[in-house]
């Protein structure tokens, strides 16, 4: 098992378990405890995990691991960012929605625009399969059974975005640092996440602010990849500073708001 796929599979030990142990990793890879010792110094330095004696735990102040008591977090903050990434969709659009819980509520506030969407998510299919206005595509593949929900991924999904250009993406993410840039947990969404951002002309991040300045596992752009990230009017002033390079919207509660349904959706 090379590196990287040592350190997803620690992640993941650590996300169900909250902590990890040298010679049960070791067993449970088929490696030296010298090599899963190193490997957690490596993650060590990368604000990963602490390590402890024997082992190592989770970071908690500065990661957000998927687990599943976050899928229903945030909700107005989400369903904030979704109204005014909204205004920013016009007829004629071409627009990817990736997975996730902040992209399924833009998708169902989609009413009378006059759009071609695209999709990898199943929910976010379900979502805008019943208005007319949208001309949906669903990217397929593999059926990718994550910690948090299922998706399409794989070489055929790759392949099958390429075959397009959109003029705008709409990503979610894990985590958005300042000096790491956008990161995930997943290897296989990592790699989708690239391959839309390269065919598409206007990148736009929608990241609540719990997601600002913490690390995750896999870098899959730069700040610099993304025109914009819209967030919520919960992030601190100096947190937006932080983060000069890149335009950041900050999406306002409207006053008297009451809210969509909450979101069901597991990422």
């Amino acid at each position: 098992m090379l590196l990287p796929q040592r350190m997803e599979y620690i992640t993941k030990a650590l996300e169900k378990n909250g902590c990890v142990y040298v010679r049960k990793i070791a067993q449970e890879i088929g490696v030296t405890e010298k090599t899963i010792r190193q490997d957690l110094i490596r993650m060590e330095q990368m604000g990963i995990l602490d390590r402890v004696h024997g082992g190592a735990v989770q970071k908690k102040e500065e990661m957000i691991f998927p687990v599943a008591h976050r899928k229903h977090g945030q909700i107005r903050e989400k369903q904030s960012i979704a109204r005014h990434a909204l205004s920013l969709i016009h007829d004629g659009d071409i627009i990817f929605f990736d997975a996730g819980s902040t992209c399924l509520e833009l998708a169902r506030l989609i009413d009378h625009q006059q759009i071609i969407a695209l999709t990898n998510d199943p929910y976010i299919m379900n979502e805008l399969l019943p208005k007319t206005s949208v001309s949906l595509y669903m990217i397929g593949g593999r059926l990718l059974r994550e910690e948090n929900g299922i998706l399409f991924g794989g070489p055929g999904t790759l392949d099958s975005i390429r075959q397009y250009k959109m003029t705008k993406c709409f990503l979610g993410t894990s985590a958005v640092n300042a000096s790491a840039g956008l990161m995930t947990f997943s290897r296989e969404q990592a790699e989708i996440k690239r391959t839309i951002i390269s065919c598409t002309s206007d990148v736009i991040c929608l990241a609540d602010h719990t997601k600002f300045g913490k690390m995750a596992f896999i870098t899959y752009a730069e700040l610099s990849a993304v025109d914009r990230i819209i967030t919520d009017n919960a992030i601190a002033d100096d947190m937006t500073e932080q983060f000069s390079q890149v335009q950041i919207d900050v999406a306002r509660e409207a006053e008297g708001y009451n809210g969509s349904r909450d979101s069901d959706h597991p990422l």
